[in-house]
């Protein structure tokens, strides 16, 4: 029992080799019953890797990347001990430059890593932040699902602390930040944003465009090629409870603020069926924008540049920006 016990603990955290340490052994305590529970979920994730309302990660760099008459480019580099490195973007307007203001913090798509402020050049008196996903090692497609199987939980841990460090930076408005979320990123957001929540964060809106609700069909087949069938077998359903806590559909009824959602009439990428569990599992109040053609991606600046434009338009009518 006790080396089972361990096997589910070290599952729900995506089987990473550096979280197979003695630190699972607290877990022999820890009933089947009580990992279903929503709120000891948070608390698991939330000690493994050290998150606490008084956590500060460090800065490990800040350099000015980009620099225009009206605005500037910073990229950070902010560690903590137990989420290692990871880092961030950040555009600020020039003018008045030291006054906080309202936040869009980008959660881009798969690929779209400093792609995404090509497209906000123009985001008004306003903040731009963006996370920075970690390089992927390996191009290779099982190599890319096993990284993302191994590495999921441990990035939206790192997207909380960074919505944590955005609310408390000089330069943004804590009370007003706003989440987009593109494709991949609607995908990972929701637990960041319910791990944020628990240490006082406060989303003003959320945006998830492309999106869907659908992570743990994805991941489970992949635990089924990193176990032998017989562990599978016994493991199949905990471990379906387990990865609840990074499935959106888990957590999306526990955030708060005000929601937007944009679909594609015909997305190729992402089913019908998923959309539809993003928006009956988000909560009031809600709007839902539908528009042509498939799904975004880079290179697609027509669907990208409408995007924007639809952001921008109803987070004006929000009030949550300049």
């Amino acid at each position: 029992m006790k080396l089972l016990n361990k096997i589910l603990f070290a599952a729900f955290f995506l089987l990473t080799p550096n979280w197979l340490t003695p630190n699972v052994v607290w877990a022999e305590n820890i009933s089947l019953a009580d990992l279903l529970n929503p709120d000891l979920q948070i608390k698991i994730v939330a000690d493994q890797f050290g998150l606490s309302r008084e956590l500060q990660p460090r800065v490990d760099s800040e350099a000015v990347i980009e620099t225009t008459g009206e605005y500037f480019i910073k990229h950070y580099q902010l560690s903590t001990p137990k989420l290692g490195s990871f880092e961030l973007n950040m555009k600020l307007p020039i003018a008045r430059e030291r006054e906080p203001r309202p936040a869009l913090f980008l959660v881009p798509g798969y690929g779209g890593n400093d792609k995404s402020f090509k497209h906000m050049r123009d985001s008004g008196d306003n903040v731009v932040v963006e996370f920075v996903y970690p390089a992927v090692p390996s191009t290779d497609p099982t190599g890319l699902a096993i990284y993302g199987l191994e590495n999921t939980l441990k990035i939206q841990a790192q997207m909380a602390v960074a919505l944590l460090w955005a609310a408390r930076h000089p330069a943004i408005q804590g009370d007003r930040i706003n989440i987009v979320s593109v494709s991949l990123g609607t995908f990972l957001v929701p637990a960041s944003i319910r791990l944020a929540q628990q240490f006082g964060f406060a989303a003003y809106t959320s945006i998830f465009a492309y999106g869907g609700a659908d992570i743990k069909a994805f991941l489970l087949p992949l635990i089924q090629q990193k176990l032998r069938p017989s562990d599978f077998g016994k493991l199949s359903g905990p471990l379906a409870a387990l990865f609840d806590f990074i499935d959106p559909n888990s957590q999306l009824p526990f955030l708060k603020g005000r929601f937007l959602v944009v679909n594609a009439s015909d997305d190729e990428v992402i089913p019908k069926e998923s959309t539809a569990a993003l928006v009956k599992n988000l909560p009031m109040p809600k709007d839902i924008i539908t528009v042509p053609l498939g799904h975004i991606g880079v290179g697609k600046d027509k669907l990208i540049n409408q995007l924007v434009e639809i952001v921008l338009t109803w987070l004006h009518q929000q009030e949550a920006i300049n």
